[in-house]
Parts: structure tokens; C-alpha cells; sequence
């Protein structure tokens, strides 16, 4: 960030619910830097195009490039891949934009394998992050939910041991629960 070297794009991958976003967000507060999210929505509040995406990552380069210590997170980069009309975005356009851009990019995405290896050849680093353990994942879901106030129901623990289903489904269950069904301790 302090050099301001060009094409500076690290790339974090995985499965949805892996934090990729909230590591993003973490990292750039341990290095003092500033994390501005581009192109979630467009100028209506609404689902953007690839080219609302790709304007507000523009836009969003030049005024970071003002700041000192700015990253800019682009989220779901497998967006930015897609015209919205089933054809491909340009692959010269958008590798010629990853070379350049002026602010350090984070970005994130559930998967590489439909990538094209010229874009990923212009990352200065990817890395995936994988699911947690479940046992691991139960400590997490007990600290969040402590560090909130909560206290869940005992049926609905998520332990090492819990009945056989999947960590996803151990996850979406106490989400639901920490939603709906949690009370205030």
C-alpha cells in the first residue's frame, strides 16, 4: 500500500461462509488501511450490470488513489465475468484493468476452476480459505453468540458431537436460531 506499486490484486477464495469478506475487512484494519466495498449495488440502490460494477471499481480507484492507505474490496468477482447477456465481459479489457489498477483490489470468490488463468497469473496473491472444522465452527458460533448476549437453546447447540448432519446444515440451523429464536441473556 505505502509503495503504491500498480496491478496490486490479491484474490481469497472458497465456499460461501468461510469469512473471505470479514477476513478482508479484518486484514485491512490490522495493516491501518482503509476498506471501501465497490460495485455492490448500482446508482438506484439496485443489482448491478457488470458495466455498473466495473464503473464503480473505476470510480472508486480514483478517489482511493487520493487516500493513503486505501484497499478497495470487490466482492463476488465472478460478476465482473459476465455481460448480462450471456456472453463473456472482454478478457483484454478487464486483465488490462488488473494491471493497472493504482489502489490495492481484494478480491473474493466461492471458486477459482471457471476463472481463466490469464486473470489469475495477474493476481499478486490468492489463497483459499476452507470451511472450518465443525468443532471449530462451534467455538466460533458459541463466542459470537456469548459476545452478543446470547444464549441459545440447549437442543440447538452445535457441538463436535451433534447429530449427524452437515456443518452447513449445523450453520444454517444456528443462524436461524440466533435470529429468530436467541434470547437476551
Amino acid at each position: 500500500v505505502e509503495r503504491r506499486r500498480p496491478g496490486i490484486n490479491i484474490l481469497l477464495y472458497g465456499p460461501p461462509g468461510t469469512g473471505k469478506s470479514e477476513f478482508c475487512k479484518m486484514a485491512a484494519a490490522e495493516a491501518g488501511c482503509d476498506l471501501f466495498a465497490v460495485g455492490e449495488t448500482d446508482d438506484d440502490g439496485d443489482e448491478p450490470t457488470r458495466g455498473d460494477q466495473i464503473n464503480a471499481l473505476r470510480l472508486a480507484e480514483r478517489l482511493a488513489a487520493r487516500r493513503p492507505n486505501a484497499i478497495l474490496l470487490f466482492d463476488e468477482m465472478e460478476d465482473v465475468g459476465d455481460r448480462g447477456d450471456g456472453r463473456p465481459g472482454s478478457k483484454v479489457f478487464f486483465n488490462r484493468m488488473l494491471e493497472r489498477n493504482r489502489v490495492p483490489v481484494l478480491w473474493t470468490t466461492n471458486g477459482i476452476d471457471g476463472f481463466d488463468p490469464a486473470f489469475l497469473r495477474r493476481t499478486s496473491f490468492a489463497f483459499e480459505l476452507k470451511a472450518p472444522p465443525t468443532a471449530s465452527r462451534a467455538r466460533l458460533w458459541e463466542s459470537f453468540a456469548k459476545r452478543q448476549g446470547l444464549a441459545l437453546p440447549a437442543e440447538q447447540a452445535l457441538t463436535p458431537g451433534a447429530a449427524a448432519q452437515s456443518g452447513a446444515e449445523r450453520d444454517d440451523r444456528r443462524r436461524r436460531s440466533l435470529r429468530h429464536g436467541a434470547r437476551r441473556q
